[in-house]
């Protein structure tokens, strides 16, 4: 779609002191910025991100502290969340498999014995 994103391709990436767009052999534009990373976000932040109007599309699992990149408001364009959430009883089902195929629970014993956070 032309958008220029900020994520976890950023991750091959030298850290530069300012901040470049990149291009992909498939077309991918995206900054130089991991915001998939605290560490990330924080450069995004010192390199004002957001106010460079270089990119269109920033993801992150960090939502609260990517709000960040869009202070103070008068400073940076008016950021727009879309979260995707996923079902709460696939994700369980998920989990309690994972946990039995590493052997942490799930098995017949008579007490139940609790999963991984």
């Amino acid at each position: 779609y032309g958008l220029v994103e900020a994520g976890d391709m950023a991750a091959r990436m030298p850290n530069d002191r300012s901040i470049k767009v990149y291009e992909t052999t498939r077309g991918t534009r995206f900054v130089n910025i991991d915001t998939t990373t605290l560490r990330g976000i924080d450069r995004g932040v010192s390199l004002g991100l957001a106010s460079s109007g270089l990119v269109d599309v920033v993801y992150t699992p960090h939502l609260h502290f990517a709000s960040a990149l869009f202070a103070p408001p008068e400073a940076a364009p008016p950021g727009r969340v879309f979260a995707m959430f996923r079902h709460p009883v696939p994700r369980a089902a998920s989990g309690f498999f994972r946990a039995r195929a590493r052997g942490l629970g799930g098995g017949k014993s008579s007490s139940p014995s609790p999963l991984p956070a």
